[in-house]
């Protein structure tokens, strides 16, 4: 009897022993978790401070076209950093960048113009949202007058670039196609393929110079200049012949569909004027190419 009231009692004790361990582990447990919400709590106060010192901090305010940060016209700061070849930055005060990869955008700006002094005059809002900045120009001492136009993107105010004018795509002349028209035109003449090694034209290539004609032909005042141009493969000779051939090509193709021939004049430059390096094979491709340019501003 006595055996089994000792063996009643030692699970009793046992478990008064253990019952302060346990709530110790309670209350440990209670202050861990004190501690990551008190953690937390900090985590959000100090994001909230963030937040509102981020806030107090200065803003450039891009969205003036007249009056940057720096307290110039947009115009005469994209012509800044054109000047010293930072052309990336460039590209984003430009609305349509799109129309080019970097490469592209690149070799355009080295290749254009705009080496003469500007000066912002005046700027008029457009009932488009756009806004059509006028400039006065000194030219080897010569002075005149040239337009830009633009509009507000995100709060930053950029311009248009007329991709057709290679002598400098960012003037504005309102007698030629809108910016975004030149910009299919640009893309449409990127797909001319012709048959290898020929002035043949692709079946796809056909197709879409007839989506081009539809765009230019709303435009018979404009004369256009096709450009043929190859890679560096082959001979100087061949390459010069193979691009005109080319560009004749195109040219007449455009004519049979009722462009007038004598707006359009083909030109071969063969591999004079690389756009890609032609070290690499997939680059070197891109530069056999056909261009189709305004060429009466």
């Amino acid at each position: 009897m006595k055996k089994l009231i000792y063996l009643l009692i030692i699970p009793f004790i046992a478990g008064c022993i253990e019952s302060p361990s346990n709530k110790n582990l309670e209350n440990k447990k209670n202050q861990q978790t004190e501690i990551v919400e008190e953690n937390l709590e900090i985590d959000k106060k100090d994001k909230a401070d963030k937040e509102k010192e981020e806030s107090r901090e200065f803003k450039p305010d891009w969205s003036n076209p007249f009056m940057s940060p720096y307290g110039k016209p947009i115009i005469n700061i994209i012509r800044a950093y054109f000047m010293v070849g930072e052309f990336q930055i460039v590209k984003k005060f430009i609305v349509n960048s799109d129309c080019f990869d970097d490469t592209e955008f690149d070799y355009l700006l080295r290749n254009c113009s705009w080496g003469y002094e500007i000066d912002a005059t005046n700027m008029k809002w457009q009932n488009d949202s756009t806004f059509l900045m006028t400039a006065k120009t000194n030219k080897n001492q010569n002075i005149g007058m040239e337009q830009y136009l633009g509009k507000i993107v995100n709060d930053t105010a950029k311009i248009f670039l007329f991709t057709q004018n290679k002598e400098n795509p960012f003037v504005f002349y309102n007698k030629n196609p809108p910016a975004e028209i030149q910009c299919q035109i640009e893309s449409l003449a990127k797909t001319i393929s012709f048959e290898y090694d020929s002035s043949i034209l692709t079946v796809d290539s056909k197709e879409n110079l007839k989506a081009l004609h539809e765009l230019v032909s709303k435009y018979s005042n404009l004369k256009f200049s096709i450009n043929g141009h190859t890679s560096s493969e082959g001979s100087d000779k061949h390459n010069m012949k193979l691009s005109l051939d080319r560009a004749k090509a195109v040219r007449l193709f455009l004519v049979n569909l009722g462009l007038n021939k004598s707006n359009l004049k083909s030109n071969g430059f063969g591999s004079t004027t690389p756009i890609y390096s032609n070290s690499d094979i997939e680059l070197m491709a891109k530069n056999r190419r056909v261009e189709i340019i305004i060429s009466n501003q």
